[in-house]
């Protein structure tokens, strides 16, 4: 199907579409997430040499999904993110969440500087 398409090896297709019936669920979704925001992670660290530890907050945010643990406590978990991290899953509301979650982040540096947060 993916060939007769037009779609090339270096298309991404979630592991559930793979499947006739298709297999989804909310592990499906968990593990297509994981495997995605643990690998641009991976990748922000590999590319900047920033030290995980030295984050002292994180906003993550998606459109529709809202998985528990959230996103936020995935990677502060996965990374070994600082004990005292500011961090914040902002989810299911939609596209705008992109534009709160960056009001939410202004607001943190705003009440709290980055050299002032502990």
């Amino acid at each position: 199907m993916l060939g007769r398409s037009g779609l090339g090896d270096r298309t991404y297709v979630p592991q559930c579409s793979l499947y006739l019936p298709p297999s989804s669920g909310l592990a499906e979704a968990c593990d297509e997430a994981e495997q995605i925001v643990f690998s641009a992670v991976s990748d922000l660290f590999a590319k900047t040499g920033v030290n995980p530890e030295s984050i002292a907050i994180l906003v993550m945010n998606c459109s529709a999904f809202n998985p528990t643990p959230s996103f936020t406590d995935m990677v502060v978990n996965r990374f070994k993110l600082r004990a005292n991290i500011r961090a914040v899953h902002v989810s299911g509301i939609g596209c705008s969440v992109g534009m709160i979650s960056v009001e939410m982040v202004r607001n943190i540096l705003q009440t709290a500087p980055i050299g002032h947060v502990p």
